[in-house]
């Protein structure tokens, strides 16, 4: 049953979707490629604020007296 209805239904109607259905999937690849890119770009700015910061507390903090 379930391979007749793949053969006869699902299969044609993919392979005459075949091309509208890789370029979406292309689409969708190059989108989470520039969405991971730019989440890459923000984690590498947030730790750059990140050391700038500790850096002026460290510069800040007063001296302890012994």
């Amino acid at each position: 049953g379930a391979e007749t209805i793949y053969n006869q239904v699902i299969r044609p109607h993919l392979l005459e979707h075949q091309r509208s259905i890789d370029g979406a999937v292309e689409q969708i690849s190059q989108v989470g490629a520039s969405a991971a890119e730019g989440l890459q770009q923000a984690l590498n700015d947030g730790a750059t604020l990140v050391n700038q910061a500790a850096g002026l507390v460290r510069q800040r903090k007063p001296a302890v007296a012994h």
